[in-house]
């Protein structure tokens, strides 16, 4: 009898780790190039649509090293506060990819990221992440933008 529960618990602990993923913790910086067209600008609204185009500049995880991403979504200022929702794909240079929605509630400039789905090595990526923009340029183009976004977070893989 001894025997069998001796086996059932090394089975179980070899088990159980696949049931508890790892939460990591990271931190990024990334910079994007983006279009802005502008659906309304009066005195009482500014309502844009925004496509961007980014490379992760500087990563603490090597999962998500020069990763590019693209994000789209509307954004719309009224009294200060700025309200936006989107999406992006973000890709790794293997071509794994995940899916994220973001979310702007406030203050231009800062939000919520929450991983969706993903692909490969990003298949089953829970979490999310708190950004802020830590650099903005003048934009020499009209209808562009450029800018760096810091995110910290978490996330879990299986």
């Amino acid at each position: 009898m001894s025997r069998r529960l001796g086996f059932l618990a090394i089975g179980l602990v070899a088990f159980v780790p696949t049931l508890w993923a790892a939460e990591t913790a990271f931190d990024i910086v990334v910079c994007y190039h983006a279009k802005t067209m502008l659906l309304e600008g009066t005195a009482d609204i500014t309502a844009v649509s925004i496509e961007q185009w980014g490379i992760v500049a500087n990563s603490t995880t090597k999962e998500f090293e020069n990763a590019t991403w693209h994000c789209v979504g509307p954004v719309r200022t009224m009294g200060g506060k700025s309200i936006g929702r989107g999406l992006c794909k973000s890709q790794d240079s293997a071509g794994d990819s995940f899916v994220a929605e973001w979310e702007m509630t406030g203050t231009w400039g800062e939000g919520t990221m929450a991983f969706l789905s993903g692909t490969g090595k990003f298949k089953g990526i829970q979490g999310g992440f708190l950004w802020k923009t830590v650099a903005r340029g003048k934009p020499i183009v009209e209808g562009t933008a450029q800018y760096c976004h810091q995110g910290r977070g978490k996330y879990t893989l299986p």
